[in-house]
């Protein structure tokens, strides 16, 4: 609208800076704006009311179309009407006389002539104002459709994330209890020490997690404090080995992404009766994270069979939310074993 101001504004004062520029007399400068604003108020109006009215209220609404044309027309004969009349009646009648005479029709027809073709002009004209002002509008109004888009996605996005991620913690929080409560009856006091290790556990996912991006360095402290939990399934026939050698704390990421694989693999990978491991690394490829999981495999049956719970489709989700076109996730048995691949792209790393 600001634009569109500045651009009437500028069609009214150019025939001042025109005049001045060729007599360099200033001092007619204000009586030329003020004429040409009176030369220019019809298409002014028909302009903006079209812009701000008429193309709003009733060339967008269905059913009411037909009005944006029948009072456009009537607007239209309207302006022609004043415009004529504001001109025989004008002081300035006399400018318009050497044109009427020089009009190729017989004398008594030169007035009515002269009417035709004045007629003809201000219709063009005023066709070529609406164009303009439909186009501006509609151009206007594609782009507030689009910044309207775009925040309701943003806030899909926004309420799928929190969905999935509230959908993640009570999953790892009742598999943990379900450990401290088996422990309790075994050694009362490690249970006490699981406990205070489940309370930090929880206040970063109460905290730390609701945040957009926590720093890798928490994210990997929590995924120590988680497994810590998850290992009190473990016996002397498990092994858990843990390399997370990120030498650069302050990166940025989402939380909570890679608990479901490690949680995956706890569950299909540690077997109190056989020789059962999982190990998982975390480093940097150049910009890229990398996150890698592997475990032995003990196949369940039905819907609790490898790969094929909640968990893993939560992943893909968040990861496609979080970072479309920017990571890759991959999983499956590979010689025996489960493997689960996780490849955040081009992540700001600031040495």
């Amino acid at each position: 609208m600001i634009v569109q101001c500045l651009v009437w504004l500028c069609i009214i004062i150019l025939p001042a800076f025109t005049k001045n520029s060729l007599d360099d007399n200033p001092k007619s400068s204000f009586k030329i704006i003020t004429d040409s604003l009176k030369g220019s108020f019809p298409y002014l109006f028909v302009y903006f009311v079209n812009y701000l009215l008429f193309v709003p209220k009733f060339l967008f609404v269905k059913g009411r179309r037909i009005w944006f044309y029948l009072i456009n027309i009537l607007l239209n004969f309207g302006i022609i009407g004043f415009c004529i009349v504001s001109i025989l009646y004008s002081s300035d009648f006399q400018q318009f006389e050497e044109i009427i005479k020089a009009l190729p029709f017989e004398e008594g027809e030169k007035l009515k002539g002269f009417a035709f073709f004045l007629s003809a002009g201000f219709t063009l004209v005023n066709l070529i104002l609406i164009v303009i002002a439909v186009g501006v509008r509609y151009i206007a109004r594609w782009n507030e459709q689009q910044i309207t888009i775009k925040e309701e996605e943003k806030q899909k996005t926004q309420a799928e994330l929190t969905w999935l991620r509230y959908q993640l913690n009570p999953h790892f929080l009742f598999n943990a209890m379900n450990n401290i409560s088996s422990l309790t009856q075994i050694d009362p006091c490690r249970a006490q020490e699981e406990i205070a290790r489940l309370s930090d556990v929880l206040r970063y996912t109460l905290y730390d997690a609701e945040k957009p991006e926590v720093t890798i360095s928490s994210e990997i402290e929590f995924m120590e404090q988680y497994v810590g939990l998850m290992k009190m399934r473990c016996n002397e026939l498990s092994t858990v080995n843990m390399e997370f050698n990120v030498p650069n704390g302050d990166i940025m990421i989402a939380p909570l992404l890679f608990i479901s694989l490690i949680e995956n693999a706890f569950k299909h990978g540690i077997n109190s009766r056989k020789e059962s491991f999982v190990n998982m690394d975390m480093h940097l490829e150049g910009r890229n994270l990398v996150f890698r999981c592997t475990n032995s495999i003990f196949e369940k049956i039905g819907e609790d069979r490898v790969g094929s719970g909640i968990g893993l489709e939560n992943v893909r989700q968040r990861l496609s939310l979080l970072y479309p076109g920017k990571h890759s996730f991959n999983c499956g048995i590979s010689g025996g074993e489960y493997v689960a691949e996780i490849i955040i792209k081009d992540l700001i790393i600031n040495e």
